[in-house]
């Protein structure tokens, strides 16, 4: 039984060194992620904007700003899920690679403007927030950040539907062609 335990325990730097080479082989190259980044932001504003062109016309006194947020949402969320897609889709079959692309390009595109849109939020209700060190402060934060989220996922998901489903899907695709993630 010691004997398992220390076996266990001597495995454990090795997977540790394995993840850890892992997660650096999936590292997108700067050049990828400098004119990706972008690229998908347009493509993700666009994708909303048509959204709301379907919704309403684009009859909106912020089509600037919600055109921005997305924009930058999408910048943002690019790295990030082209790095989580390497990460748990290489060397997987075109299925994987295709499922993976799309969960993690939706999620953390749609966390980034999330986040972009709960800081308008913090910036709006900081005026009748308690001082910054304080316990309420932090409280006042983590809520109004939480309740940002919430509305975003909600308020977004008219805007999303159906353009940006054709968008995951591309992204998708490009990592379940032949040569896979590898080739990104």
């Amino acid at each position: 039984m010691a004997e398992a335990r220390s076996s266990g325990a001597e495995r454990a730097p090795e997977r540790l060194a394995r993840l850890r080479s892992r997660a650096s082989d999936a590292l997108p190259s700067p050049a990828t992620v400098a004119f990706g980044s972008p690229a998908w932001g347009l493509v993700v504003a666009l994708a909303a904007l048509a959204g709301i062109w379907r919704q309403n016309g684009l009859a909106t006194l912020n089509l600037l700003a919600m055109g921005s947020a997305y924009f930058y949402g999408g910048c943002l969320g690019f790295g990030p899920a082209l790095w989580l897609t390497r990460l748990t889709s290489d060397g997987r079959g075109r299925i994987v690679r295709f499922l993976a692309g799309a969960v993690f390009s939706a999620c953390s595109t749609h966390l980034a403007t999330a986040g972009i849109f709960a800081l308008q939020y913090r910036v709006y209700y900081a005026h009748w927030h308690a001082d910054f060190p304080s316990v309420v402060w932090f409280f006042q934060l983590g809520f109004t950040s939480a309740g940002a989220v919430f509305s975003f996922t909600v308020a977004s998901l008219a805007f999303y539907w159906p353009f940006s489903c054709l968008a995951i899907a591309a992204f998708g695709l490009w990592f379940a062609v032949p040569g896979g993630s590898k080739a990104h």
